[in-house]
């Protein structure tokens, strides 16, 4: 039988996020936040290109991981360097092979279509666009808004599963792998430059910038955004970690309607890239300071 004692002091969490959500939402709705103005045709890349976008982050990362993975342990070898860890050179290998990824995925694009592939990043077509300076504002006075709604669904799963399965809340693959990297020096560094930067760029890109514009071609921008929201909460979701992972897609699915929503008010890659990096700052923090 499940201890009442937890439980009720989960209830109280719930409430308090939910209170502090309902005053938070209200206070930007008075101030504007979500007025994101009328809906306009912006330049997007056939479906055939987003598909070998695509095609390129799922066959690319696991292609090219296995790739560095043998560079490194060679490059290792030639230098008669020993005893390193096989975490560093597999931790390492996923950072790098991120960043390439990204790369290939730039090159293809701007090789498709230059024009295109810029106005995704930022639309400057409308006579008074904003700053990159109010971009950024904007990202990170989004994670202000929506933490708490955020940790209102993440609290509201984990007490679900804890009251119907027994289980507790699962953690991020990437997270994960950052736990396990603690006790190597060169491996955090280049899990978390990957967590913080590399991935939020590359999941932004594909998402926001490349799946939704398009999908905003085809439905309204709300629908828009919420089939996006399902493809990247569902991306995340990790048979290995069972009937737990499910609580998981809620949560990022949440956080992925106001990424999308602040790429269509913003006509900007840059506040969702800001808003999702904010994000993951933090549980990197969480990791390094426990």
């Amino acid at each position: 039988m499940a201890d009442p004692l937890p439980i009720i002091e989960s209830i109280l969490i719930l409430i308090a996020f939910g209170i502090v959500t309902i005053v938070i939402h209200w206070t930007a709705k008075i101030r504007g936040y979500f007025k994101w103005g009328s809906p306009t045709q912006l330049a997007s890349f056939a479906f055939p290109h987003i598909l070998f976008a695509f095609a390129i982050f799922f066959i690319g990362s696991f292609a090219l991981f296995q790739l560095v993975s043998l560079l490194l342990s060679f490059a290792l070898n030639t230098a008669r360097i020993e005893n390193v860890p096989h975490e560093v050179i597999a931790y390492s290998s996923q950072a790098i092979s991120t960043f390439c990824v990204i790369f290939l995925i730039f090159i293809f694009l701007t090789a498709s279509h230059r024009k295109t592939f810029f106005s995704i990043l930022k639309d400057y077509s409308t006579p008074h666009h904003n700053p990159i300076s109010y971009d950024i504002g904007i990202g990170f006075l989004s994670w202000l808004i929506s933490f708490p709604s955020i940790a209102f669904v993440s609290h509201l799963m984990t007490l679900f599963l804890y009251l119907v399965f027994q289980e507790t809340g699962p953690q991020q693959n990437a997270i994960m792998l950052l736990q396990k990297a603690r006790h190597y020096p060169i491996a955090m560094t280049f899990i978390s430059f990957s967590i913080v930067c590399l991935a939020p760029l590359l999941e932004e890109l594909l998402f926001r910038g490349l799946l939704q514009r398009w999908l905003s071609t085809k439905v309204s921008r709300i629908y828009a955004i919420l089939i996006a929201s399902l493809c990247f909460s569902s991306l995340h979701f990790s048979l290995l970690q069972g009937i737990a992972n499910f609580s998981l897609i809620p949560t990022l699915f949440v956080l992925s309607i106001y990424l999308g929503y602040i790429y269509e008010r913003q006509r900007s890659l840059i506040a969702p890239f800001i808003l999702h990096a904010t994000f993951n700052s933090i549980s990197v923090l969480r990791i390094l300071i426990t």
